[in-house]
């Protein structure tokens, strides 16, 4: 298993603090305090972690959901996995 904490860009005002990437084998994620994106694109809000990872639709209307999952999809695609 591998876990990486990196410092987000103070500069973004959307910063939400730290992110974390952790991998095993082929599967991978990378989260923040609220919320967590696996590689296979699955989104979970971390609001009641560790008792509960609530599920959260690709289509959903939440704003706070679609800027992470933005944000947390560009980490994915930093890390350059294939």
């Amino acid at each position: 298993m591998v876990t990486v904490f990196s410092r987000r860009s103070r500069a973004n005002p959307a910063c939400r603090g730290v992110g974390v990437y952790d991998q095993l084998d082929s599967n991978y994620y990378v989260r923040d305090a609220r919320w967590k994106l696996t590689n296979a694109r699955q989104m979970f809000d971390l609001i009641n972690a560790p008792w509960v990872e609530a599920p959260v639709a690709v289509n959903t209307k939440d704003l706070a959901a679609i800027a992470a999952r933005k944000e947390l999809q560009a980490d994915i695609n930093s890390l350059h996995i294939p």
